[in-house]
């Protein structure tokens, strides 16, 4: 039920408008870096190479909106094959509806910028020098297409100035602010077990099992941790050396939802025999254990597509945000599964992205009598509900705690994605979650709403879980 796109119809780049965005002073910068116009060069005549529309590129290059329409364009008929053979292109191209960023929290003195090539990157942060930017890190997009820069903002200049005025003299590339994210996720003390009985899935069923990975953009996952020692966990940070990672607790509980032994009775996981792809995107500031910034999400999002990797679980949150919302699209057109939390934020708060992207999927949290967590989010981007309120699950240094949030809601709708996934590789993300809907339990207003979406995650037959839904 993602109507948003739909609602707020195609907006430019060129004129969105900006809001206010608060600094965190105490992010560290990273480092570095590449040049010539994205054109196509024609063939000896005859007869000429036509010019290349408007949101366009070379074959195998990224994919961008036309910044006439805010739409991206057909594919080609012909072109390189896609990064991972199981991986599915979509019979057409989605819509992209890019949202106005909000005030949430972002890197001081910083700006992100996609470019449709290093070399565009490389012209572009020439064009900038005299003026006062200077590159602080570059990286080709590799599966996602394009290149991602961060630069440092001149004397004196504000965000919001600097964002307006690059997007009126460089209406071709994408810029936003650094965003942070959080993850979405609180504590709780309880007295219950029951997220796997409320949606019927058994403890081990033999045939409840994936082969195909799945990607963790997370926080530090303790790999020591019991029910998780000896699992198949392969992590890469996207932190730069010398920044303290975040908190380990939150990345270790999900870790441990998804994949913790299975001889444990305690902490044994969804699919504890799936592998996963971590990757930790959160450092420590002052006075807050966990925090992300959108430039480690997309770099994650093209590090798990370009190994292969087509699921992905993302508990956490942020505010509308233009690059975060390209990187979702473009995963998405690449057959990616992008599935993350509603937010934490209450009946009343905007909508949380990258849940409310409407190519991810987004789960609310219900507690053990199958009500709304109340701190969940609201909204016509609510797929479904699934257990997230004082959940048990791994704590990082041993032993367990309970735990509410809408991120450990994600990890049951992962799974059951997961497995429903091994036995259709080539299904698309729409196809699995229309399959999810159909046997999902109905909960508030019958019918769809914006509380519970289509209602609480049934398991996969496979798992113990029924065919019929309601």
């Amino acid at each position: 039920m993602k109507l948003r796109s739909l609602i707020l119809g195609c907006l430019l780049l060129l004129t969105l408008p900006q809001q206010g965005v608060a600094a965190d002073s105490s992010v560290i910068p990273l480092s570095p870096s590449g040049s010539s116009d994205f054109t196509a060069t024609p063939p000896p005549p005859p007869p000429p190479t036509p010019p290349t529309p408007p949101g366009t590129g070379v074959p195998g290059g990224p994919t961008f909106p036309d910044p006439a329409t805010g739409t991206l364009p057909a594919p080609p008929d012909s072109g390189p094959t896609i990064v991972t053979p199981s991986f599915t292109t979509p019979d057409a191209p989605p819509t992209i509806t890019v949202p106005i960023p909000d005030a949430a929290d972002a890197v001081a003195g910083e700006v992100l910028v996609v470019s449709r090539s290093i070399a565009e990157a490389t012209a572009l942060a020439q064009a900038l020098a005299p003026q006062g930017y200077r590159v602080l890190r570059r990286q080709p997009l590799n599966f996602l297409g394009g290149a991602l820069t961060a630069f440092r903002l001149p004397p004196n200049q504000s965000l919001d100035d600097a964002i307006t005025q690059l997007r009126q003299d460089f209406p071709q590339h994408i810029v936003a602010p650094n965003g942070l994210l959080t993850p979405a996720a609180t504590e709780q003390p309880a007295a219950q077990l029951y997220a796997k009985s409320l949606i019927g899935w058994q403890a081990t069923p033999s045939k409840c099992s994936t082969t195909l990975p799945i990607g963790l953009i997370d926080t530090p996952v303790d790999t020591g941790h019991g029910a998780l020692r000896g699992q198949n966990i392969i992590s890469r940070s996207f932190l730069p050396a010398g920044m303290e990672p975040g908190s380990a607790e939150h990345g270790t509980a999900v870790a441990a939802l998804l994949i913790g032994e299975a001889g444990d009775k305690t902490f044994g996981g969804l699919i504890p025999g799936g592998s996963v792809h971590h990757a930790n995107v959160f450092h420590r500031t002052e006075n807050r254990d966990a925090v992300a910034t959108v430039e480690r999400v997309v770099l994650a999002i093209d590090w798990l597509g370009g190994d292969g990797v087509r699921l992905v679980n993302m508990s956490l949150e942020t505010g509308a945000n233009p690059v975060l919302y390209f990187a979702m699209s473009s995963a998405d057109a690449k057959g990616m599964i992008l599935v993350a939390a509603a937010g934490n934020g209450g009946r009343n708060a905007p909508p949380a992205y990258p849940a409310a992207h409407p190519a991810v999927i987004a789960v609310t949290a219900i507690d053990a009598d199958a009500k709304i967590y109340r701190n969940a989010n609201r909204g016509d981007y609510i797929d479904l509900a699934a257990p997230g309120v004082d959940v048990w699950t791994a704590s990082a240094g041993g032993g367990g705690s309970y735990r509410s949030g809408t991120s450990f809601a994600v990890p049951f709708v992962v799974a059951a994605i997961a497995v429903e996934q091994s036995t259709a590789p080539k299904s698309s993300a729409k196809a699995l979650l229309a399959k999810l809907r159909a046997t999902a339990r109905d909960l508030g207003p019958k019918g769809y709403d914006e509380t519970f979406g289509d209602g609480l995650l049934r398991a996969p037959k496979s798992c113990g879980g029924t065919t019929a839904s309601n």
